[in-house]
């Protein structure tokens, strides 16, 4: 729980989230926001209390972090309408509600950890290689370079295994999330907001720069492609089998 608490707190931080400060910011964020969490809440009781932040950039984009928080950039404030910012808020919700945010905070503490662990491993292998290096004695000459050797080896194999078992990791973990952003995109559909959500995502699609990936990047990536999303979204209108018990009027 703490490691939680705090690791929300960090996350906040880094990504250079802050509260709803300004009149016109919370006359216009407070009520569209508080509107879908009701709504959201009436439906998934268990939804943890979420509140609204502000990031003061003009990409457009909204992030769910930890379990009570969903920030805002600037430029989807400017971009979005109300009812694409509802949708996409929504989707928002369903990470915390379906605990990726939580995955997503361990997966990082996790990471750091592992990072601390390898510096910590590296230093004391520089520290003995230091030691019999400088040794003076002709007769541990040949012993301390054996315990080069050995302790080089030992070395090149303990980053060669954390290496390959972050980036397995983060592949295993980066499919996950890119089927996690399918399941949000259905609770904000399911929700009645799956037209706005459309309409945001095709306003994303539309702005959005391409830029070409290699295949070590494609299998590292956290979202699905836009257009693959919205596909999924115009199957979910196409195939009329969900049961929507808030149509749009």
């Amino acid at each position: 729980f703490i490691a939680f608490t705090f690791g929300e707190t960090i996350l906040k931080f880094i990504k250079s989230v802050r509260p709803v400060e300004t009149k016109r910011e919370k006359e216009y964020i407070l009520p569209l926001f508080d509107e879908v969490y009701e709504k959201a809440k009436s439906v998934y009781p268990e939804l943890p209390e979420i509140k609204p932040y502000i990031v003061d950039s003009m990409s457009v984009n909204l992030f769910a972090v930890g379990s009570h928080t969903v920030a805002i950039t600037k430029g989807a404030l400017e971009v979005l309408s109300e009812e694409e910012l509802q949708g996409m808020i929504l989707h928002e919700f369903a990470h915390i509600k379906n605990g990726n945010t939580k995955a997503e905070l361990l997966n990082k503490i996790g990471n750091g950890f592992i990072a601390v662990v390898v510096i910590v491993i590296n230093a004391l292998f520089l520290i003995f290689d230091i030691f019999f290096r400088d040794l003076g004695d002709e007769d541990l000459k040949h012993t301390s370079g054996l315990f080069r050797a050995l302790f080089f080896f030992i070395r090149f194999s303990v980053n060669t295994f954390m290496f390959v078992l972050l980036f397995v990791g983060n592949v295993i973990l980066s499919g996950n999330s890119r089927k996690n952003e399918f399941t949000a995109d259905k609770f904000a559909y399911d929700l009645g907001y799956g037209e706005s959500l459309k309409n945001a995502l095709y306003l994303v699609q539309k702005i959005s720069l391409s830029s070409k990936t290699n295949l070590i990047e494609k299998m590292q990536q956290k979202h699905p492609r836009v257009s693959k999303r919205i596909e999924k979204l115009e199957e979910m209108e196409d195939s009329d089998i969900h049961t929507n018990p808030y149509p749009l009027n």
